[in-house]
C-alpha cells in the first residue's frame, strides 16, 4: 500500500518502509519487493527499506546477502534507531547502508556532552562511508541548530512536522 501511494507522489519524494526481523528472514523478500515495485510502478530508488539494529544479530551472512540483493534492485537501505539495542560499528562495515537514523534518545540528551560526542562520532563515520545521517526526535529549534552544526544533513521530529494521514498532506 505504501508503494502504491508513493507512486502517485511527486518524483522527488521517496517512501520508507520498515522491515521486521521475520520479513528479513524470508528468502522471498527480494522477490516480493521486486514484484511490488513492478505492480505499483514505483521506481526502486524511491523506496527506502528501514531495519533496526536488533534485526542483524544472527545469521549475518544471509541478512547481508538479502540486503545487498535489495540494494542491487535499486532500493536504499537505512539502519533505524542507531545507537540503541545492540549497536556495533561492524554493522556499518558489513551491511550496505545508505542512511543512518540516529535514535531520538541522543537528541533528547543533547545537554550531555557525551551525547553530543556520540552524535559527532556517528556523523564522522557516516561521512567516511558516504552515508546520509538523519537525526530522529528533533523537537526544538535549538536541537535542530545543534545537530545541523554537527553535520547532520537530515532531521525528523515534531519541530519539522507531525505524523498525519497522507490525505492531509498536500504536495506543492
Amino acid at each position: 500500500m505504501a508503494c502504491e501511494q508513493a507512486a502517485q507522489w511527486p518524483q522527488e519524494i521517496a517512501v520508507s518502509v520498515n522491515v521486521s526481523p521475520a520479513q528479513l528472514k524470508n528468502r522471498k523478500l527480494t522477490d516480493i519487493i521486486r514484484q511490488t515495485l513492478q505492480g505499483t510502478g514505483l521506481p526502486a530508488h524511491r523506496l527506502e527499506i528501514e531495519i533496526t539494529e536488533n534485526v542483524l544479530i544472527d545469521n549475518v551472512e544471509f541478512k547481508s546477502s538479502v540486503l545487498n540483493d535489495i540494494r542491487n534492485i535499486g532500493c536504499r537501505i537505512s539502519i533505524d534507531d542507531f545507537g540503541t539495542g545492540y549497536s556495533s560499528l561492524s554493522y556499518l562495515w558489513k551491511f550496505p547502508f545508505d542512511k543512518i537514523k540516529i535514535d531520538r534518545s541522543f537528541v533528547q540528551g543533547l545537554s550531555d556532552p557525551t551525547a553530543r560526542e556520540i552524535i559527532q562520532a556517528i556523523v564522522s563515520i557516516a561521512a567516511i562511508r558516504s552515508m546520509v545521517i538523519i537525526v530522529e526526535g528533533v523537537e526544538t529549534e535549538e536541537q535542530f541548530q545543534i545537530v545541523k552544526a554537527m553535520g547532520c544533513t537530515q532531521a525528523q521530529g515534531y519541530l519539522l512536522g507531525r505524523p498525519c494521514p497522507i490525505v492531509q498532506h498536500e504536495f506543492a
